[in-house]
Formats: C-alpha cells, structure tokens, sequence
C-alpha cells in the first residue's frame, strides 16, 4: 500500500469508530439527524470531535466532514459486504431499493454540500442499512469519478438481476 491508500484507510477507519460511538450517544446522533441542512451540523459537537480526529491524518474539508457526520447519523447498520451504489440497486422483491431516476438525480449531483438531503433520504430508503465506508468516501471523493463508479456499481449487478 502507498502513503496515499494508507491515509483513505485511516481517514475511513476513523470515521467509521466515530460512526460506532455515535450509536452510545443518542443525544449527539439525535441532534445530527434534526440537522435540516450542512450549516446547522457545523453547530454539533459531535462533528467537531470527527474534524479533531481526522486533522491527526491532515487537512480537513469541514465541508465533507459535515455531510459525513450528518448523513451517517442516519446509518442504523453498517453493511459492509456491498457497495452502496450495488446496495441502492439490490430490490425487495422485483424493485430497486432506490429508483433509477431517483439515482440518476443523486450521480447528477455536482455539488458535494447539495448531496446532503437526498443521501439523506437514500439512506432512508435503504431502511438506514449501508455501508458506512464506501458511503464515506463516495462523499469525501464526490466528483466525475466518483459519480462513474457509482453508476458502474448500480448498473451492473449480479447477473439476470435489474436495478
């Protein structure tokens, strides 16, 4: 692994033992779920014990953290077998957990503070089970690439299947 692989490892480790705590503090993961928008998550002490803990690694987008902290908030269960692109095309039955337009509308998304919202929701819609680490740094690498990946991930699942 290079220096680069090994930053993404620990920025995403950290994150994701931050996420674990946040399951103990139920005032804290509250007040992040009643955040209406990436400002009101900059007001959370909670966000600010995540951006102290990833400056231990280097520079820090609050930007990202905040939408980080305020969409994983709304993670019951982390489910890391899949990524989340696959995990919104996995169905119940013959339907995508998450709608194709629905999706297009998210990948569409250029702006990473615009994601806040409808991850929101999409969490929501996959009944807040997700993989926590994929679903971080789709956030933290939101871009061109990242939104290629995601639509490669949703529309090519396992054979004989459709989103």
């Amino acid at each position: 692994m290079n220096a680069v692989n090994d930053k993404n490892a620990t920025w995403t480790s950290i994150v994701l033992a931050w996420w674990k705590e946040l399951e103990n503090d139920r005032g804290e993961r509250a007040r992040l779920r009643r955040c209406g928008d990436v400002t009101e998550v900059f007001f959370c002490p909670a966000f600010h014990d995540l951006v102290r803990r990833l400056r231990t690694i280097g520079g820090v987008s609050r930007e990202t953290v905040a939408v980080t902290a305020g969409v994983l908030a709304h993670v019951k269960e982390n489910v890391p077998a899949a990524k989340v692109a696959a995990q919104m095309a996995e169905g119940r039955g013959d339907r995508a957990a998450v709608s194709e337009l629905r999706f297009r509308r998210l990948i569409e998304t250029k702006d990473r503070e615009a994601l806040f919202i409808p991850l929101i929701r999409l969490v929501a819609l996959m009944d807040g089970k997700v993989n926590v680490g994929d679903l971080t740094e789709g956030i933290r690498f939101w871009g061109p690439r990242a939104r290629r990946d995601w639509a490669c991930d949703y529309y090519e699942p396992a054979p004989g299947k459709k989103p």
